[in-house]
């Protein structure tokens, strides 16, 4: 009866393990769908988190009235910046999450993820009142990030 209890308990852990390590294949590094910003995705507490890892361009119409200098601090300044936050694993694929808009830290939209494609693409599933839409950040390599600068 022991031992019967004891291999439920190895098993119960072996499948909890199992479904958090799947929850953190969502961790890595996103170029987001504007192909403008580089986001790195990390957990904290079992809850997943975006921020700006990199700016890479700046909208052509606000880059017209800016100096390269300001455009330098402009990109600087967003560094760090959370873009999503509390994101759950759940299901096969990441629930609760919000869109955060990194110049006021107001709430853009909720949100859910789920990876297609071998794990490199990350489709957002976003909704605001009754609109809704799918974006798709594609991951990358750290090696390839540091080809990009």
């Amino acid at each position: 009866m022991k031992t019967k209890f004891l291999n439920i308990i190895v098993l119960l852990i072996v499948v909890i393990a199992s479904a958090q390590d799947q929850g953190d294949d969502i961790q890595g590094l996103w170029l987001n769908h504007e192909k403008n910003a580089i986001i790195e995705v990390y957990e904290e507490n079992y809850t997943y988190y975006g921020r700006i890892y990199e700016v890479l361009d700046i909208p052509e119409e606000k880059s017209k009235e800016l100096t390269a200098e300001q455009q330098q601090k402009g990109k600087a300044k967003m560094k760090g910046k959370l873009v999503l936050t509390d994101l759950t694993f759940k299901n096969d694929q990441w629930v609760n999450g919000k869109l955060i808009n990194p110049k006021d830290n107001t709430v853009r939209a909720k949100c859910t993820a789920y990876l297609e494609n071998a794990n490199n693409d990350l489709k957002l599933r976003i909704k605001k009142g009754f609109l809704s839409a799918t974006k798709v950040w594609t991951r990358i390599e750290t090696n390839s990030v540091a080809d990009e600068r």
